[in-house]
């Protein structure tokens, strides 16, 4: 979703959850239902190992997500 978008391109930047919900606008709890559902969809174990998955699938501390063919399905 474009949110778990948003939510991976700042884990990449190294933001924590309560610097990412106040970026977004959310709730913090939010923000790890959103990561709990990330890490499930992407099978991995923690917030480092999304981060690392994330820039191995074209996510960039600068900017946006640059699609690629592993995406992740909705």
């Amino acid at each position: 979703s474009p949110r778990e978008h948003e939510i991976l391109q700042a884990l990449v930047t190294g933001a924590s959850n309560k610097l990412i919900a106040n970026r977004l606008g959310i709730m913090e709890a939010t923000v790890k239902v959103h990561l709990k559902t990330l890490l499930r969809k992407i099978d991995v174990n923690n917030r480092t190992q999304a981060a690392i998955w994330a820039m191995n699938n074209g996510f960039t501390a600068e900017g946006a997500a640059v699609p690629t063919l592993h995406a992740i399905s909705a």
